[in-house]
């Protein structure tokens, strides 16, 4: 938690700002294609945003280093992603099982 711990409670609200806001975006295209396999589109939002951040606590802790700000959008983005399809993979898994 290297990189976030940087920050000062100002910069890190504007970085949570900024990625809810694009991770937004993003939620209301994969809300159209998941449909009801998915979260809701703010439900998307939340699992993005947090997968996003955790993505780059989870880097850190495996002891790597961001070294700039493009390997931590890149980490972040991937995070957020993997989050999302891990999420609805279950719940598919889930809804088979008790259908």
């Amino acid at each position: 938690m290297y990189a976030l711990s940087k920050l000062t409670i100002l910069w890190l609200c504007f970085a949570v700002v900024a990625v809810a806001v694009a991770s937004y975006f993003v939620a209301l295209m994969i809300d159209g294609v998941l449909g009801d396999d998915g979260f809701g589109t703010l439900g998307n939002m939340a699992v993005l945003t947090i997968g996003f951040f955790g993505g780059i606590i989870l880097y850190e802790y495996l002891g790597y280093y961001l070294k700039d700000f493009q390997i931590a959008t890149f980490v972040g983005v991937g995070g957020a992603l993997l989050t999302i399809m891990i999420l609805a993979l279950f719940k598919l898994i889930v809804d088979k099982i008790m259908h």
